[in-house]
């Protein structure tokens, strides 16, 4: 893998993780308004069964309180049910957040790691650079050298050297 690829695997994780973390408070936000309208819908219902009952309290004053009661913990059970159902999907969810902010500390420490080594690599490199410098300074030198000492050219001294193999392969 290169160091491009190790970067969009990088970013691809970044990317899943903001969008695990949004879809996290979206859901929340949602439950959150559920949880308001179950409560606004309990409240409406109450009030009029409470209208219902003072219109027909003369009537059947006994029935009517009795369905009030029955009514009443009905509502109260549903809301129950749905807190505890919103409360096991909040622990759900934490749990969830919970292991993504593992895996962005993991993929923090990662990146961290491929920086460093980005470092390393970028000091090498410069290393290397000076090094090949130094080296075809180096034989820059030594071949003027040569040509200083032997008299000849860089042309002329392949030229007889190429003589000479070509006399000793002969023989």
């Amino acid at each position: 893998m290169n160091d491009t690829s190790l970067l969009l695997i990088a970013l691809d994780a970044l990317a899943l993780i903001v969008g695990l973390v949004g879809g996290y408070y979206l859901s929340t936000y949602v439950g959150k308004k559920r949880h308001q309208d179950a409560q606004d819908l309990a409240t409406r219902i109450v009030e009029e069964a409470r209208k219902e009952a003072e219109a027909t309290r003369k009537e059947a004053r006994v029935q009517t309180k009795d369905e009030i009661f029955a009514l009443k913990k009905e509502k109260e059970l549903e809301f129950k049910d749905t807190e505890q159902n919103l409360k096991r999907e909040q622990a759900r969810l934490q749990e969830k957040e919970e292991r993504l902010e593992g895996k962005l500390e993991k993929v923090a420490q990662k990146e961290s790691g491929v920086v460093e080594l980005e470092k390393r690599l970028i000091k090498q490199e410069k290393a290397l650079a000076e090094k090949e410098e130094a080296l075809v300074a180096a034989a820059d030198a030594h071949e003027r050298k040569l040509q200083e000492i032997s008299g000849l050219t860089v042309e002329e001294a392949k030229e007889r050297l190429m003589t000479e193999v070509e006399s000793r392969t002969r023989h």
